[in-house]
């Protein structure tokens, strides 16, 4: 496996074999790609995420405007903060393939810290929440970050897995008022 960033562009990407992955900011030349992920959380009825996405069904280029907007700290919602959004895409066939939605909070969210990410349902329990994380703390270190912090639900086990197998240090545990679920904090020193 090889981990680096491309000459290209700051584009990070990991290789495998013929297969290679890559964290790229939303761009409309994946429109089909990335609605095939809404559709996959329309599939396994998550609407949690597909809150999240749906919007790129029906306005995909107004979607695409929104993520750049909210990266810049442009219409974002009140009480919300600038964050930029990353799709980890697979290259290895003749079309490209979203499989997860990376986010970086550019200041800590008290509730939410610094990442989120998650993987589309059809990609989940095959090492791809490792592989976003991974490059996600890579995007976030070359952007000059010294630590990130993280939250997850106390029953999701397999990204708590992931993040405490990344170098996660466990800070604390919190009722989330949003959701009213029980979260726990980590930080990761880059």
């Amino acid at each position: 496996m090889v981990l680096g960033l491309k000459h290209t562009s700051s584009d990070l990407y990991l290789k495998e074999g013929t297969m290679t992955l890559q964290l790229v900011e939303p761009c409309l030349e994946l429109k089909q790609a990335f609605q095939e992920v809404s559709w996959d959380y329309i599939h396994h009825k998550d609407n949690y995420y597909l809150n999240k996405y749906k919007a790129a069904l029906d306005d995909f280029e107004g979607y695409i405007t929104e993520l750049i907007n909210t990266s810049k700290g442009i219409n974002i919602e009140e009480g919300w903060v600038p964050f930029t959004t990353y799709w980890l895409v697979e290259y290895s066939g003749e079309k490209p393939h979203v499989i997860g939605n990376f986010r970086l909070r550019h200041v800590r969210v008290e509730s939410a810290g610094h990442i989120g990410y998650d993987i589309r349902p059809s990609d989940r329990r095959k090492g791809y929440g490792r592989k976003i994380l991974e490059l996600g703390l890579a995007k976030a270190k070359s952007l000059n970050f010294n630590e990130v912090y993280l939250t997850v639900d106390r029953t999701n086990e397999s990204s708590i897995r992931i993040i405490e197998s990344t170098g996660g240090t466990f800070t604390r545990e919190f009722l989330d008022d949003e959701t009213s679920e029980t979260r726990r904090e980590y930080v990761i020193t880059l």
